[in-house]
């Protein structure tokens, strides 16, 4: 790539930019899927996986009866906003949601140095980018609400 020339570059870009929407649909796909997943892995681990997500958030002053409460709503919503984001339905407001769960187990994270938050901050950047540019044409958003919701 490096030996092409500029109008070269310029062709490529132009011939690529086309599949731009296809790119944005793969990348929400891989990553809903995650993060339905990560929400799914919650609830099969049970009651006490599901408390001790929740417990994580006594150090924001969460007091210990609403502990699983909350572990239950982290889980619901990666799951189903992971699923929509997915399929790029409410894509927006999925990722709104995420952003915020996200940065949450961020700032948990954050102590345990790069790897134990760079997972979940790599997670909230590209909702993040995805609450900014929406879902793109290939998306229910698009096919239900139109270019005004898909981009």
């Amino acid at each position: 790539i490096h030996n092409l020339s500029p109008f070269k570059m310029f062709l490529l870009k132009g011939s690529l930019l086309k599949f731009r929407d296809y790119g944005f649909a793969v990348s929400r796909l891989a990553l809903g899927i995650i993060m339905m997943f990560h929400g799914i892995m919650k609830f099969v681990a049970g009651a006490k996986a599901l408390t001790f997500v929740g417990s994580a958030l006594g150090v924001f002053g969460v007091p210990p009866e609403l502990f699983y409460a909350c572990g239950v709503i982290a889980a619901i919503i990666e799951t189903v906003c992971g699923f929509l984001t997915g399929i790029g339905l409410f894509t927006r407001v999925n990722a709104l949601l995420l952003i915020g769960t996200m940065a949450v187990a961020v700032t948990l994270t954050f102590k345990g140095g790069f790897n134990s938050w760079s997972h979940s901050f790599s997670l909230m950047v590209f909702y993040i980018g995805l609450l900014i540019s929406g879902p793109g044409t290939c998306s229910l958003d698009y096919k239900y609400w139109g270019k005004k919701e898909a981009q």
